[in-house]
């Protein structure tokens, strides 16, 4: 089942809110921090045969209303500073701390090539530095002595 990007839910937020349906993704995942709706990666489609992930982190200004055919255009890139970014990825968790100001993504599939694994399996992304971090703890830390 196809997951849209758009959460209606955002209208509980405020009676004005409203967003549109940006192109279908799938197996991507959207948090709400502060007045922001933040959405990252994803599938383009859900074919098996062309194989395929998003990159893309993207962000919906929710704080104040706007027409709802402007909303395809009201979306822009989050440009990350730093060279650390999330990889590729679908299928993964993503949820708030909101204490940080920050956002999580946990696991997931990856870019979905053979072979290839996430060098980063946990991420954060903190809105006030603008930057990821690395939360993946190296292979050896839990082993005991």
């Amino acid at each position: 089942m196809k997951v849209l990007l758009c959460i209606l839910s955002a209208a509980f937020i405020g009676r004005e809110v409203l967003a549109s349906i940006p192109p279908a993704r799938y197996s991507g995942d959207s948090v709400l921090l502060k007045k922001g709706l933040y959405y990252f990666g994803g599938r383009p489609d859900n074919n098996a045969d062309a194989p395929g992930t998003i990159q893309d982190f993207i962000y919906l200004n929710i704080s104040e209303s706007f027409d709802v055919n402007d909303a395809q255009s009201a979306w822009e890139n989050v440009e990350v500073i730093g060279t650390l970014t999330a990889e590729r990825n679908y299928g993964y968790g993503m949820g708030v701390i909101p204490e940080e100001d920050s956002i999580m993504i946990y696991g997931g599939a990856g870019s979905n090539t053979f072979g290839s694994l996430l060098h980063y399996p946990v991420m954060l992304y903190n809105a006030t530095s603008n930057r990821w971090q690395d939360l993946t703890e190296p292979p050896n830390a839990l082993k005991q002595p």
